[in-house]
């Protein structure tokens, strides 16, 4: 039964169609049938199916299909957040304002390419100018960010994230979370 493929296969449909069926039509995951969309969950399905990719596994059709509506809904999450900040920071507009979820949503936007909206060039400029204001494990999602989009110079000039362990004899192993 573990190895049968025949089973195997169709459990994996089984669990695509429920994933499929799961999508609102605004491209969104909500956490329980019935629900609102979560932009978190439909950000995770969205990164689970990037990888996917990255690693080499072929989606269908069907699965791409869900991964553009996602990217799209959380595209439109991306220029609420972006208008949010212009309305309400007119004067400070070039200040560092992102967040781990606007972070999170350019990594899914430049994995797959998706990309080129006002509100991601806004977000990309944010990142490559303030990534030294993020915290360690921010800084290694940008610096895959920006190597995405040709800025590898900037993610070059990143810590590494080996370098950023230091050993205290009375402490130990620990990361240092601000460079």
């Amino acid at each position: 039964l573990f190895f049968d493929t025949e089973h195997l296969k169709k459990q994996q449909k089984d669990l695509w169609d429920k994933l499929s069926e799961m999508q609102l039509e605004n491209g969104s995951f909500p956490w329980f049938k019935g629900m609102n969309g979560s932009t978190f969950n439909t950000l995770k399905v969205a990164e689970i199916l990037c990888q996917m990719q990255e690693m080499g596994i072929p989606l269908s059709s069907e699965n791409q299909k869900v991964l553009k509506k996602s990217v799209d809904y959380l595209d439109k999450e991306l220029t609420k957040s972006y208008n949010y900040i212009i309305r309400w920071n007119k004067e400070n507009k070039n200040e560092f304002y992102i967040s781990r979820l606007d972070l999170d949503i350019l990594y899914v936007k430049t994995i797959t390419g998706m990309t080129n909206s006002k509100a991601e060039n806004y977000f990309l400029q944010q990142t490559e100018k303030y990534w030294t204001k993020l915290d360690l494990p921010d800084q290694a999602i940008a610096a895959i960010i920006l190597n995405k989009i040709g800025k590898k110079t900037t993610a070059k000039t990143m810590p590494s994230l080996p370098g950023a362990i230091s050993t205290l004899a009375p402490m130990g192993r620990m990361r240092v979370t601000r460079p």
